[in-house]
């Protein structure tokens, strides 16, 4: 049904791929040999939430705006504009600002599979994310 929604978080159990869905208010998990891919999606009115390590980071991507977080700091960004790839639904690329001026550019592109390094899920969206000071890599989910 199109109102079932993928997260774009998903965990091997044996030799099955399980994934998180999301159904009107109910979120669970679903054996991904009972889903089937819709069409493309337009997804820059969604918001991604996108975490890395070393140190852990995360940020949050959406239409209006979203956030920063890293230990001790959370950062508020507004969107100033989020922009699909030439000619295509996705990749799209942020462009964001602190309170300070500082820019950020953030790309959430497709995976096959994207890990984060420490849990036992993979995620089907990777975000790379810059300013000034540094460049970061990280994995993501789609809000829902």
């Amino acid at each position: 049904s199109a109102d079932v929604l993928g997260t774009g978080r998903s965990k091997t159990v044996g030799d099955q791929r399980w994934h998180e869905v999301v159904f009107k208010d109910a979120r669970g998990w679903v054996n991904g040999k009972f889903l089937e891919a819709g069409e493309p999606t337009d997804l820059k009115d969604q918001t991604f939430q996108c975490a890395g390590t070393e140190p852990f980071w995360g940020v949050t991507l959406g239409p209006g705006g979203g956030d920063y977080t890293a230990p001790d700091v959370t950062i508020a960004l507004t969107t100033e504009r989020v922009q699909p790839s030439t000619a295509r639904l996705f990749p799209l690329l942020y462009r964001l600002k602190d309170a300070k001026g500082q820019t950020y550019r953030a790309s959430v592109s497709h995976q096959t599979w994207c890990s984060d390094g420490m849990s036992d899920y993979d995620f089907a969206f990777q975000v790379l994310l810059s300013n000034d000071d540094a460049f970061q890599e990280g994995c993501c989910v789609l809000r829902r």
